[in-house]
């Protein structure tokens, strides 16, 4: 009777860190609304109060983290937040409204992760770029090659780096470093007003490569 006890017992912790190691975190953990929403808010429809107020009230934001600044390129205010994860966040807004709803650092999900909660992407933004400080991180070079997956359709994107190589294999356990989330209906206004990492519409052209799913990058 106390073995049978025990082997329960252990059975039972067996299948909590089982659960522990892959899940989720809570912030990507189950999705409230369809993308590009997150956390019921949406790029497109949340105005700068109601986002105010999100922040003021989710137990999922560090308290008293929030910090509004001015915006840059096309946008005219950002809001900068912490994750009581260690998620970073950073939201932009044009005309008071919810634009651009970024998450980086800590982000602690894959490639194969987002695919499943937010979609493939039809295209893949490919440039080179300091490599992320995050102790994950330990290629020893001081620039990486920087991929995002974009859907410009749903208004996600999710990106990662790896070390630079002629050949880069993109593979499901690829680590994210960000997850972003962008109104669709202002995709090409945010291309053309460089919100995508400061990138002119013609750079951001020439960085993209199609998707064609998991394996060797396509060449350029």
């Amino acid at each position: 009777m106390i073995r049978n006890a025990f082997l329960i017992v252990t059975f039972i912790v067996l299948i909590f860190y089982q659960s522990a190691c892959t899940g989720k975190p809570g912030a990507f953990e189950e999705l409230s609304c369809q993308p590009p929403c997150w956390q019921g808010l949406t790029p497109g429809e949340t105005t700068k109060s109601e986002l105010i107020v999100y922040l003021n009230n989710s137990p999922i934001i560090e308290k008293d983290s929030f910090v509004e600044k001015e915006g840059y390129e096309i946008f005219q205010s950002e809001i900068a937040f912490n994750l009581t994860s260690g998620t970073r966040g950073e939201a932009y807004f044009l005309d008071d409204i919810l634009s651009v709803l970024y998450f980086f650092d800590d982000v602690d999900i894959n490639f194969n992760d987002a695919i499943e909660l937010f979609g493939e992407p039809k295209f893949l933004l490919v440039y080179t770029d300091w490599c992320n400080p995050s102790p994950r991180f330990s290629f020893g070079d001081a620039e990486c090659q920087t991929i995002h997956a974009i859907n410009p359709k749903i208004g996600v994107e999710y990106g990662y780096q790896t070390k630079i190589s002629d050949h880069i294999e993109i593979t499901p356990n690829s680590q994210l470093i960000s997850i972003g989330f962008f109104d669709p209906d202002k995709y090409n206004e945010l291309v053309e007003g460089r919100a995508f990492y400061g990138f002119t519409s013609e750079k951001f052209l020439k960085y993209t490569r199609p998707w064609t799913g998991y394996g060797e990058l396509p060449e350029q």
